[in-house]
C-alpha cells in the first residue's frame, strides 16, 4: 500500500477506494499505528484514489511530527494499519550540542535508506520524555540533500525500535522497554566493565580457558604473584577504553629490574617493589584490574584481532570481518594512536602465523564461536546486544584469548570501503527487523 496525504480529510478520517475497502472487509473504522502512537480513524470512500493507496490527513497526529515528505512502508494486520518503520537512534551528545557536523556524520549509516524507508531520527538521552511518550530529535529527509535540509527538527512518538549509542541510564532504558518492548539495542552502550567481564564469563567452564587470569587490584603482593607465575601483567582501568590508563609490567630477563610501559610507550625501571608500589599509587587509575599478560609479538610489534559481529535483517548474528591490529614497535597496546597498521584478519593469519587458507578459515570460525558464546552469557542476563566487537589474541601456541567485548567500538576508515559501509548500515537493517516491517511489509 501507498499513502496519499490529503488536506481535505479530517484528523479522524482515512480514505480508501471501494476496491480496497472491500478487500479489507469493509471496515467502518480502524486504528492507525505510527511508532507507538495509535489513533482511531473513520473510513470514507474516495473512488479517485489509485489502487493500493490510502488517504491520510495531513494532521494525523497533532501532538507529533509525522513527516509527509518521506517514503513509508505500510502493512495491515488484525484490522489495523501500521505505517513506518519509525526508528530512533540515540547518540552520545546532549541535544543542545547536536549540530550539522554531528548529524552529517550519521549519513554514512543511511546509504541503504531506500530499502529501509520510514522515519529515522537522531536524538539524545536528554531529549527523550517517556512520561509524555515523546522524543525530540532530527529526522532524515532524503530529498533534503538537494536543498541542504537533510535533517529536520521534530517531536516524535516513541519509535518501533531504538539503536542506542549513548550512555543513557538503565532506569530510562527499562522505562522505554516497558513501553516499546525488547526492541532497544545495545541497551548498555558503555564498554562492558572489565572486572565484571571476568566475573561473569569466568563462570563458564569453556570460556575460562580463553580468558587471561584476572583479579581486582588491591596491593603490590598481587603483582609479585603475577610476575612470579606469568611472563608479565597488565593493569587496566575497569571501564576506560581506547587503551587509556593501561600499564604493562614485566621482569627484565637476567636483570633484577622491573619494567613498566604505559599507553604512550613511556618506560619506567624499578629495582625494588617499594618504589614500584609508590609509583603505582600515583600512576594507576582506580579501580583497576590486574591481568595475566598474553601478548603475541612479531618484530617487537603486538598483534591482536578485532572480530565484528552484528545482528542483521534476519535477526541472526552476521560476521562482518576480522582485522589484525599491528602496534607500533615497542607499544603495549594496539589502539588507534599506537597502531602501525590494520590488515584483514585472515590475511594476517596466513602471513604472520604461516597458516594455510583452510587453517585460517578454521581459526576465524573459532573466534566467531568464542565471541558468540560470550555474548550469549550477557543476553541471558537480559542485555540486548545487536552490534559488538571482540578483541582477541592468538598466541604462539595458537590458543585464543578473549580480552574484551566492546559495544561502543569505532569503525576504522582504513577498512575496505565495502566492509566499512556494511558495518555502518547493518544496525538499521536489524532495527527495521525489530520494528516488524521486514517480514510483514507489502
Amino acid at each position: 500500500m501507498k499513502i496519499l496525504w490529503v488536506n481535505s480529510l479530517a484528523q479522524n478520517q482515512i480514505a480508501l477506494n471501494l476496491s480496497l475497502y472491500k478487500k479489507l472487509h469493509q471496515p467502518n473504522s480502524m486504528n492507525v499505528h505510527f511508532g507507538m502512537f495509535k489513533t482511531k480513524v473513520n473510513t470514507v470512500i474516495h473512488d479517485d484514489l489509485l489502487e493500493g493507496t490510502i488517504g491520510l490527513p495531513i494532521n494525523l497526529g497533532d501532538k507529533y511530527t509525522i513527516p509527509t515528505n518521506i517514503p513509508y512502508e505500510i502493512y495491515y494486520k488484525g484490522g489495523d494499519i501500521h505505517i513506518g518503520p519509525v526508528i530512533g537512534h540515540i547518540v552520545t551528545k546532549y541535544f543542545e550540542n547536536l549540530n550539522d557536523k554531528t548529524l552529517s556524520s550519521y549519513l554514512s549509516r543511511l546509504t541503504e535508506y531506500q530499502s529501509i524507508k520510514g522515519l529515522v531520527f537522531i536524538c539524545t538521552k536528554d531529549s527523550i520524555y517517556p512520561d509524555q511518550n515523546l522524543i525530540k530529535g532530527y529526522y532524515y529527509n532524503p530529498e533534503g540533500r538537494k536543498t541542504g535540509s537533510t535533517w529536520q527538527l521534530g517531536e516524535f512518538p516513541l519509535p518501533n525500535a531504538i539503536i542506542n549509542r549513548s550512555f543513557i541510564s538503565q532506569k530510562k532504558i527499562k522505562i522505554l522497554q516497558e513501553k516499546i518492548g525488547d526492541r532497544i539495542f545495545n541497551t548498555y552502550w558503555q564498554n562492558l566493565n572489565k572486572w565484571n567481564i571476568w566475573k561473569r564469563l569466568s563462570k563458564d567452564k569453556k570460556l575460562i580457558k580463553h580468558l587471561p587470569y584476572t583479579e581486582k587490584y588491591v596491593d603490590i603482593k598481587q603483582l609479585k604473584m603475577f610476575l612470579k607465575k606469568y611472563n608479565g601483567a597488565y593493569f587496566k582501568p575497569f571501564s576506560k577504553c581506547r587503551g587509556r590508563g593501561i600499564l604493562n609490567v614485566s621482569k627484565i630477563a637476567n636483570e633484577k629490574k622491573i619494567l613498566v610501559i604505559d599507553e604512550r610507550k613511556n618506560r619506567y625501571y624499578f629495582e625494588d617493589y617499594k618504589n614500584l608500589d609508590d609509583f603505582l599509587n600515583t600512576k594507576l587509575s582506580k579501580p583497576s584490574i590486574i591481568q595475566q599478560a598474553v601478548p603475541f609479538r612479531v618484530e617487537k610489534k603486538m598483534v591482536d584481532f578485532r572480530v565484528i559481529l552484528q545482528r542483521d535483517k534476519d535477526k541472526e548474528w552476521s560476521f562482518k570481518g576480522s582485522f589484525a591490529k599491528i602496534s607500533q614497535p615497542g607499544s603495549v597496546i594496539t589502539n588507534r594512536r599506537s597502531r602501525e597498521k590494520l590488515i584483514d584478519g585472515r590475511e594476517a593469519l596466513i602471513s604472520i602465523y604461516n597458516m594455510s587458507e583452510e587453517q585460517a578459515v578454521k581459526v576465524e570460525k573459532k573466534m566467531i564461536i568464542l565471541t558468540i558464546r560470550a555474548i550469549d552469557i550477557y543476553e541471558k542476563k537480559g542485555m540486548h546486544i545487536g552490534d559488538v566487537a571482540a578483541d582477541i589474541i592468538l598466541d604462539s601456541s595458537l590458543h585464543l584469548w578473549l580480552l574484551e567485548l566492546q559495544l561502543n567500538h569505532g569503525i576504522s576508515k582504513n577498512l575496505p570501503p565495502e566492509v566499512y559501509t556494511e558495518i555502518k548500515v547493518t544496525p538499521l537493517r536489524y532495527a527495521k527487523a525489530l520494528s516488524g516491517f521486514i517480514q510483514l511489509s507489502r
